[in-house]
């Protein structure tokens, strides 16, 4: 099988690509922001103390608002949901400008994928329990390279 080379426009091209069957080499070459891409939500939450110090809102998950007065807290629905990506794909930055906004990825039953000098930034960065940058279920032969996470303030 071939291996293609692509440069997505716009982010649902690059969401597509992800995920699709087959060698795929994937370049980022701009912001592709998720941000608005799937609505906002309201959920049960609670405010929570921070890491050196202020406080920030988290959804009520794994017992983070136990014992704390619940609130109601939105967030980007988009930063809760992972772009899957597929085994055999090459996700690459060009130019130090591939950024993935508001979207983290889940490499999930995979193997040979290569995840190469992008940023992956911005996912619902005041609310904890509201979205993670990279997840791996069951992979393969996974290489993370030149990664940058940035603005994802969490717990711990």
């Amino acid at each position: 099988m071939e291996q293609m080379v692509t440069e997505p426009q716009k982010h649902p091209g690059a969401q597509e690509l992800l995920g699709k069957q087959g060698k795929l080499i994937i370049v980022l070459d701009r912001t592709y922001d998720f941000t608005n891409s799937e609505g906002w939500a309201t959920s049960s939450g609670c405010v929570i103390l921070k890491c050196g110090g202020g406080y920030q809102e988290s959804l009520a998950h794994a017992g983070t608002c136990n014992g704390r007065p619940l609130t109601k807290v939105k967030y980007a629905k988009a930063g809760t949901t992972e772009i899957i990506v597929g085994s055999n794909k090459s996700i690459l930055g060009k130019n130090g400008k591939g950024v993935i906004k508001g979207k983290g990825l889940r490499i999930k039953n995979a193997q040979n994928v290569i995840i190469r000098d992008i940023s992956i930034t911005d996912i619902n960065p005041k609310v904890v329990w509201a979205g993670d940058a990279l997840a791996f279920d069951n992979v393969k032969n996974v290489w993370v390279h030149g990664v940058t996470f940035a603005v994802r303030r969490h717990l711990g």
